[in-house]
């Protein structure tokens, strides 16, 4: 295959961004990795690390000076500067949420996995384990290993299901869904200060943008857990 018949060739531009190193400690600047770009990868590296130096170029060229999209194997430089930022502020986000847990005591008393399902029953009414697991996209053991914390912590209970006497059903207790409610009222003052200067147009895209993560988390960790439950090849 010839390397360089998936790219664009980028037009060059001028100015302070062509000279200035992007990625501090990658081992190579704007220059190079626009020469990187312009040789198809190729040079003292050789046709076999091509994919890796044109990846590794593209990740490091400046969006802005670019005047149009520039293709890399099958992506634009655009894509992957926002996969890259994604990444990153994924790992800033898990560890910011993290400072704030241990700062907090929002969730001392009950835990974010029981306070989930406290919130799904809330929202579904009393359920089986293996639905409850469905709902929350765990599997039924993780979920009830959760149950039994719950109902040791008196948080909820469990009940022969109305309509099937032979099926356990999970419910939130009393005391379970004062807590519950009280953690969701701390939850959300916590988060009307955190977005106290956005608009009501960029919050309601955070939350569309939220679920939508969400969901594709979940349906990847669905599709994994399918794909680990069928048989190999004999």
């Amino acid at each position: 295959m010839t390397i360089s018949s998936g790219i664009t060739q980028p037009r060059p531009w001028s100015g302070s961004a062509a000279g200035a190193g992007v990625g501090a400690g990658a081992g190579i600047g704007a220059g190079g990795a626009e020469g990187l770009l312009r040789r198809g990868g190729r040079g003292a590296t050789g046709r076999g690390r091509a994919a890796v130096d044109l990846t590794r170029a593209a990740s490091l060229v400046p969006v802005p000076p670019w005047p149009g999209p520039t293709r890399v194997i099958g992506c634009t430089i655009h894509q992957l500067h926002a996969i890259d930022t994604i990444e990153t502020e994924m790992a800033v986000l898990a560890r910011s949420l993290e400072l704030l847990r241990r700062r907090g005591r929002i969730h001392r008393e009950m835990d974010r996995a029981g306070y989930l399902l406290l919130r799904t029953l809330e929202e579904t009414g009393p359920l089986p384990v293996t639905q409850l697991a469905e709902r929350v996209g765990l599997d039924a053991s993780t979920v009830t290993r959760q149950v039994a914390a719950l109902e040791a912590g008196g948080f909820a209970e469990r009940g022969a299901d109305p309509t099937d006497r032979r099926c356990c059903i999970v419910r939130p207790s009393a005391h379970g869904r004062r807590l519950m409610r009280d953690v969701q009222r701390h939850r959300r003052e916590r988060f009307e200060e955190l977005l106290a200067g956005w608009s009501d147009a960029d919050r309601a895209d955070l939350a569309r943008l939220l679920s939508r993560l969400n969901r594709s988390i979940t349906l990847t960790a669905l599709e994994g857990d399918t794909a680990e439950a069928q048989p190999g090849p004999r």
